[in-house]
C-alpha cells in the first residue's frame, strides 16, 4: 500500500498479507480512501458495503475488537511516520542554515 504526498512522491509503503482488513479508517469515517493498493501476486480481493460491515461488527465482537486493534496500529504508524518527518525535516534544516552560516541569532 502506498500513501503519496506532494507531486505524487510516495511518503508511506506498506506491504500486507493475507486476511488484511484494507480501508478501515474510511469505511469506519465514511470518507475517502487515501492509500493505493496493489496486488505483487495473485489475489483475491473482497469487497463490503458499510452497512454490511457495521452489522457484523455490531454481531461479531471479535471482529469489532480485531477493528480496534487494527485502526490503533494505523494510528500509531501514523504517527511515527509524522514524528520521523519532523525529526527529518528537522535536521535538514538545521543542516542547510550551518552551510548558510546561519544561527539562532542571525536568522
Amino acid at each position: 500500500m502506498t500513501l503519496e504526498g506532494e507531486g505524487g512522491v510516495p511518503l508511506v509503503r506498506r506491504t500486507v498479507g493475507a486476511g488484511s482488513l484494507l480501508g478501515l479508517p474510511a469505511l469506519m469515517g465514511n470518507l475517502p480512501y487515501s492509500l493505493t493498493a496493489v496486488a505483487l501476486a495473485g489475489a483475491e480481493v473482497s469487497f463490503v458495503t458499510q452497512d454490511v460491515f457495521r452489522r457484523l461488527m455490531m454481531s461479531e465482537p471479535k471482529l469489532a475488537l480485531m477493528v480496534v486493534q487494527v485502526l490503533a496500529a494505523e494510528v500509531h504508524s501514523a504517527r511515527t511516520v509524522i514524528s520521523e518527518s519532523r525529526t527529518h525535516r528537522g535536521r535538514s534544516l538545521r543542516r542547510k542554515d550551518a552551510a548558510l552560516g546561519l544561527t539562532e541569532a542571525n536568522r
